[in-house]
């Protein structure tokens, strides 16, 4: 049926419906009630029923006129709703293709940002290099989605900027690091290589190491790969974070990294000779064969670490805590031991303790303490520092 028609015979039917209710108010007293009234000579009982029987329709048509009212009225507002209903839903349409078109501008932004930053970190310019990689860091900060790659491309760069030499001539064995050690006059924290001054890493490298150590940390994060890289003489601290990085046949001699997480990180066969440790999280590290010798270690937490075959020659330990670290094979040679809680440690011998420096101050398992050979080194520590000598 066609809107014009419809519309007609609804017309019509309101008009048949005025007709009829006005026929029904006029003629509807009789048609109800016609053998109980007069036609003619009406009477006042008459007009009581009539009256009666008029006020009840016209009660009705009110109530079958506000029963359309509200009819119509939630007929509208359904209307409305649905109008409403639509209006969002092209509203939303547009914003999503107003975010979809934002993010498509953003990524090209990134795009163009991250190969800018790339070709700058190739440059023989180190302010160049140094801007490619604090563009990398703005990168890596903004967008969570570039946070794996820059880290990649940082540890690339450092890795190819600063191998490990294994033809490194400051690399000595055990017993030269000890001699070095005692000509110092004590055995004490020592400059790597003799020579008077300390490594430093080059700026560009430094840089990028801290940008690394000072990300935000993603909690499906991979490992760092920093194996087998030079970064003697790296300073950081409180805050940096290096927890699981693959830290393997680094070296990381004289680096100050006091009070950095390197929890779970792997540092077998690191070096890490006259390194400041001072409240390092070592929680659960890997040191086998590392090479501490000489470096502070006081108050760090080394729980769980495995330091088997680890060279601690002339390390101060001190506070640290070493409640389940494994000291199998250990070199404790000159190890300072004073203050140091070795009770809970695991894998030190008679023979170990004999060539540390251990105090009554040092913690022992019961067995261990009461070795005639352990309190004959504890009787000999304590007479070489009150005469200031080297035990």
């Amino acid at each position: 049926m066609s809107p014009k028609a419809k519309r007609t015979l609804i017309g019509a039917g309101i008009v048949l419906a005025v007709v009829g209710y006005a026929l029904l108010l006029w003629r509807g007293p009789w048609w109800l009630d016609g053998g109980h009234l007069r036609e003619h000579d009406l009477q006042p009982a008459d007009g009581v029923v009539i009256a009666g029987v008029r006020t009840a329709l016209v009660a009705l048509g009110a109530g079958i006129v506000a029963g359309i009212g509200l009819w119509y009225t939630h007929r509208s507002h359904r209307h409305a709703e649905k109008l409403y209903q639509h209006s969002q839903e092209q509203f939303e349409h547009a914003r999503e293709k107003d975010r979809e078109q934002a993010e498509l501008t953003r990524e090209g932004q990134v795009t163009d940002r991250y190969v800018e930053a790339i070709k700058l970190l190739g440059s023989d310019n180190l302010t160049e290099r140094l801007g490619g990689i604090y563009s990398l860091q703005r990168i890596m900060d903004d967008s969570e989605k570039d946070h794996t790659t820059v880290v990649n491309v940082l540890t690339a760069y450092i890795r190819h900027a600063c191998p490990v030499s294994f033809e490194d001539g400051s690399a000595s064995s055990r017993k030269e690091d000890i001699k070095r050690l005692r000509r110092q006059g004590r055995l004490k924290p020592h400059l790597a290589d003799g020579s008077g001054s300390r490594p430093s890493l080059p700026e560009d490298i430094h840089a990028a190491v801290s940008v690394i150590a000072f990300r935000p940390v993603l909690e499906s994060e991979a490992p760092i790969d920093l194996q087998m890289v030079d970064l003697s003489g790296a300073h950081l601290i409180g805050g940096a974070n290096l927890s699981s990085t693959n830290f393997w046949a680094a070296k990381l001699e004289s680096a100050t990294l006091r009070s950095v997480d390197l929890s779970g990180s792997y540092l077998a066969a690191a070096k890490l000779r006259a390194a400041n440790l001072i409240r390092a999280d070592l929680r659960d590290a890997e040191l086998a064969g590392a090479d501490i010798s000489g470096a502070i270690i006081d108050r760090a937490s080394l729980e769980g670490a495995n330091l088997n075959g680890a060279n601690l020659a002339g390390t101060i330990v001190g506070a640290a805590r070493l409640a389940g670290t494994i000291l199998t094979n250990a070199d404790l040679r000159h190890t300072d031991f004073t203050g140091s809680d070795l009770e809970y440690a695991t894998g030190v011998t008679v023979e170990q303790l004999k060539v540390a420096q251990i105090y009554h101050s040092t913690m022992l398992p019961q067995e261990l303490w009461d070795h005639p050979d352990v309190q004959a080194r504890i009787a000999r520590c304590e007479e070489a520092e009150v005469l200031g000598e080297i035990p």
